[in-house]
Formats: structure tokens, sequence, C-alpha cells
């Protein structure tokens, strides 16, 4: 699976990414690339993601660079591995753009779940499920409640 920041390079040292795109297939569209061969030799691009090591995009704690294929073309300097981390740093700048970074709070940490369900239990999410009423329809609401 794609990481948030995955890019294509290619031999002349052309990134291609796309904020909010992390697919490799789709940016290798973009670009104009041809994925058909495993030669190392012919290979016209590579691809990469940058992704935390710890998983966390809130509070990484390290970038992790990872060459995404099981070949890596012969081509590959560390001229390649700067021109991406060189866009990775853009794709940053958009990131904490859009991203809050806020730690996440679970609102029912404190809340101790029953045992049983009740009656009572049920009429609260009714009611609370008619609130959707002004935004749901209304038989979408009811296949799940009745």
């Amino acid at each position: 699976m794609c990481k948030a920041f995955s890019c294509v390079i290619g031999r002349d040292k052309t990134v291609t990414w796309r904020f909010g795109t992390d697919s490799h297939e789709g940016l290798i569209k973009i670009a104009g690339y041809t994925d058909d061969t495993i030669d190392p030799d012919k290979i016209e691009f590579c691809r990469i993601e940058i992704s935390p090591k710890n998983g966390s995009y809130l509070e990484p704690d390290e970038w992790v660079f990872k060459i995404d294929m099981d070949v890596t073309p012969t081509w590959w300097t560390l001229d390649h591995k700067k021109a991406c981390l060189k866009e990775h740093k853009k794709w940053l700048k958009q990131l904490d753009k859009i991203l809050i970074r806020k730690p996440i709070i679970n609102p029912f940490r404190d809340v101790v779940p029953p045992k049983e369900i009740t009656e009572e239990h049920i009429r609260l999410l009714r009611e609370w499920a008619s609130v959707g009423g002004s935004v749901w329809d209304r038989d979408f609401r009811v296949c799940y409640l009745e």
C-alpha cells in the first residue's frame, strides 16, 4: 500500500507527485511513464515513499525513505534521493497548511460501557438518530434502527 507521500522519479531526476495522490500507478500515468519492464537497465522511473517511522503524521519521529520496488534501476544515485527529499519538503509545507497538530482525544475515554443494553439505551439511540433526519432520508435511517 502506498504511503501519503509517494512519488515517482525519472532517470532525469524529474519527480512527479500530487498532493492527495498516493497511488504510484496514478503518478506513473500522470508522468507518462510505461511500466513494462523489470530490467534494471531499462526501467525509466522509480517508485518512492517517504513516511514517518512511527506511523504518525501528527507527531512524526523520523521520516523514512524507501524505494518501493523489487528492482532498483541501475541509474539510481544519491542525487535522485536528494531530488525526492526536496519534493518531500514541499509536500510537508502543503500538509502543514491543512493538518491540525493537536492530540486526538477520545470523547468516550471516561465512559464505562453498560454490561447490558436496555430499552432506555435504545430509546436514547433513536432520539439521537432522529437528529440525522435533517440530513438523512428517513427510510435510510429506519433500516438501521427498526
